[in-house]
C-alpha cells in the first residue's frame, strides 16, 4: 500500500540484474530509485526519503547511514552475505535486514569446484604461459583428485552442494560443521570430523561458512600448522575467514602447495595485494555468485521479498529476526497478532517496567518462538513509549526500558492446543493474561486469574470493580450519555470476588474514562486500542 508520503520508494544502490529493476518498476504504488555506485555521503542523503534499500556487496550500510533516516524500514541484500550492513544499528532502529540465502548456492558451489580443478591442473598459469608463446608442459604437472580426501569447512546450503559435486568426482568427502548431525552428513555420503582432525586429514580444503566473530581468521598460523604438507586450499566463502598473512607464510613454507581465492579481507583488492601476486595462487574477483542465472534469481527474489514486506508486512529471510520457514510463519501469523495485542493489553495495565514471563504452550511454537515473544514485547513496551517499536527492535527496547524477559516453550495446556500465557510482575503487583486463536481470530481467554472469552481487536477498556449490583448499568448509562457505542461486553469474576469486565467500544475520550473511574464500586479502568 502507498505510504503516507506517497508511493513506496525503494532505492537500489548497487548494480542489480535488469530483470529485477524492471520487475520492481512495474509494481503498483512503487517508485524505484536506481543509483548504483553511491559514495558513503551520497548514500546517507539518498536513504533519507526511501522505505526500502536494496544492495549487493558494494554499498556499506553503516550506523551513520542508518541514523541519517527515520523513514527506512528495510534493507535487502541481493545475496547471502550481510557483513556490509551494521546489523546492531539496524535492529536498534527497527530496520529489518533481509537477504536471499539460496539464490547463489549452486553457482557458488560450482565456482568452488571450478577453482579446485583449476588449481589441481594449473589451468590459469598454463594458459598464461601458452599466450606468452611458451610450451612448458613439464612445468605444469597436475594432481589427480579421484580417491583423494576433500575437506569441507561448513556443511550448510552451499557446502552440501559442493559435497554432492565432489562425491560425483569420486572424491572421499569429510566435513566439519558443529550444527550438522552425523545422520544428516551420512545421508549426503559425508563423514563428519572435528576441526583439527579435518585439517590433518584433508588433501584439499574448501571453506563454506559465513563471516562471523567466531569464524574470522579461522584459518590462522595454528590451523595451517595442523594441515598436511602440500594441501591445496579453496576459499570462495567470505574474505576474513582466512588470515591472509598466515596463508602467505604457509605458501612460502610449502605447507600449502597452492590456493584458489575468490574473496578477500579488503575488496576491491589493492593492485599489489601479496596474495593475488603469489605465484601459487589463483585469484578471482569475488565471482562466486557471478552467473547470469544467479544474478537474475537473487534480484527477482529480493525485489519480491521487499515489496511483499512493504505492502503486506510479510517477512522472509530476515537476518535480525528469528528465522522461521514459510510454513511455520503461516502457522505463527495469527499467534503473532494475538501476542502483540496481548502485549498492548498488559502494557495498558502495567504502565511501568518490571518482569515478564512468557509461556508458549503447544505445537504451534515448536519453531519461531522468538517471533511471538518479540510481538508480545512490541505491544507491551509500545504502550508506554513514544519510540517507534516493532518486531525488530522490541526486545532491545524492552531491555533499555528495564524489562526483564523470560520465555519458555512447553506442551499444550489443558484447554487449547496452543496458547500464549504472560505474567507481568511490577512492584508487588501481578498481571496475567492467556490468549488462544479461535479459527483465525485472536481471543483473550484469561485475565488476572478470571476466565473470559473476549475478542482482541479494536478499542476496548478493562474495568475492575467490586461485585455489586448496578455497576454494569451505571457504566452503560455513562457510555450512552457520551454517545459511545458498545460492541460487546465480557464479564468474569476474578480472585477475591472482584468483577472484571472487558468492553469493546468505538472510542473512549479522556473525560469519559474519568467519569467511569468515578462511579461507585469501580476501582480501575484502563483503555487501549488494539488495532
Amino acid at each position: 500500500m502507498p505510504t503516507a508520503n506517497g508511493p513506496i520508494r525503494i532505492l537500489v544502490s548497487d548494480k542489480l540484474s535488469p530483470s529485477g529493476v524492471e520487475w520492481l518498476s512495474a509494481q503498483d504504488s512503487v517508485e524505484v530509485v536506481y543509483t548504483p555506485g553511491l559514495s558513503s555521503e551520497e548514500l546517507k542523503e539518498a536513504v533519507r526519503d526511501v522505505d526500502g534499500l536494496i544492495i549487493r556487496s558494494a554499498s556499506k550500510v553503516t550506523r551513520d547511514v542508518l541514523e541519517s533516516t527515520t523513514r527506512l524500514k528495510v534493507v535487502g541484500r541481493a545475496g547471502i552475505g550481510v557483513d556490509n550492513v551494521d546489523i546492531s544499528a539496524a535492529s536498534e532502529r527497527g530496520v529489518l535486514v533481509m537477504n536471499e540465502p539460496a539464490g547463489n548456492n549452486i553457482t557458488t558451489a560450482e565456482h568452488a569446484i571450478s577453482l579446485l580443478l583449476s588449481l589441481t591442473r594449473h589451468i590459469p598459469h598454463a594458459c598464461a604461459s601458452m599466450k606468452a608463446g611458451k610450451w612448458e608442459k613439464s612445468k605444469f604437472m597436475g594432481t589427480e583428485i579421484t580417491g583423494s580426501t576433500f575437506g569441507i569447512i561448513g556443511l550448510g546450503n552451499i557446502g552440501k552442494f559442493v559435497a554432492e559435486r565432489a562425491l560425483g568426482l569420486q572424491m572421499r568427502v569429510i566435513a566439519h560443521d558443529p550444527f550438522v548431525s552425523a545422520d544428516v552428513a551420512s545421508e549426503l555420503g559425508v563423514e563428519l570430523r572435528e576441526f583439527d582432525d579435518l585439517l590433518a586429514e584433508a588433501d584439499f580444503l574448501t571453506i563454506h561458512t559465513p563471516l562471523l566473530p567466531q569464524t574470522r581468521n579461522m584459518l590462522d598460523d595454528e590451523a595451517f600448522s595442523k594441515m598436511k604438507d602440500g594441501v591445496l586450499l579453496v576459499n570462495a566463502a567470505r574474505g576474513g575467514i582466512v588470515d591472509e598473512d598466515a596463508l602467505l607464510k604457509a605458501l612460502d613454507a610449502g605447507k600449502v602447495a597452492g590456493a584458489a581465492v575468490d574473496v578477500f579481507a579488503q575488496e576491491p583488492t589493492p593492485a599489489d595485494h601479496p596474495v593475488v601476486a603469489h605465484p601459487r595462487v589463483i585469484a578471482t574477483p569475488h565471482l562466486g555468485a557471478s552467473t547470469r542465472q544467479a544474478q537474475e534469481r537473487v534480484a527477482l527474489t529480493m525485489c519480491a521479498q521487499m515489496v511483499n514486506f512493504l505492502k503486506t508486512g510479510t517477512i522472509q529471510n530476515a537476518v535480525n529476526l528469528p528465522r522461521v520457514n514459510s510454513e511455520a510463519q503461516a502457522t505463527l501469523q495469527n499467534y503473532t497478532i494475538l501476542a502483540e495485542r496481548m502485549g498492548k493489553l498488559l502494557g495498558s495495565l502495567a504502565d511501568q517496567s518490571g518482569e515478564i514471563k512468557i509461556e508458549l504452550r503447544g505445537k504451534a511454537f515448536q519453531h519461531g518462538e522468538g517471533f511471538v515473544t518479540n510481538a508480545l514485547l512490541c505491544g507491551l513496551v509500545g504502550q508506554n513509549t513514544d519510540l517507534s517499536v516493532n518486531l525488530i527492535n522490541a526486545a532491545a527496547t524492552a531491555m533499555e526500558m528495564g524489562w526483564s524477559t523470560d520465555t519458555h516453550v512447553g506442551p499444550a495446556g489443558e484447554h487449547f492446543a496452543s496458547e500464549v500465557n504472560a505474567v507481568v510482575h511490577i512492584d508487588g503487583s501481578t498481571y496475567t493474561a492467556t490468549g488462544a486463536v479461535f479459527g483465525d481470530e485472536p481471543r483473550l481467554v484469561e485475565l488476572n486469574g478470571a476466565r473470559v472469552e473476549a475478542r482482541l481487536e479494536g478499542p476496548i477498556f478493562v474495568m475492575l470493580n467490586s461485585d455489586q449490583p448496578g455497576v454494569i448499568g451505571a457504566v452503560g448509562t455513562t457510555l450512552a450519555e457520551a454517545k459511545i457505542n458498545v460492541n460487546g461486553v465480557h464479564l468474569a469474576i476474578g480472585p477475591g470476588e472482584k468483577a472484571i469486565s472487558i468492553w469493546s467500544v468505538n472510542d473512549l475520550l479522556t473525560g469519559t474514562l474519568d467519569a467511569l473511574t468515578a462511579l461507585d464500586h469501580v476501582e480501575e479502568v484502563r483503555f487501549v486500542d488494539l488495532g
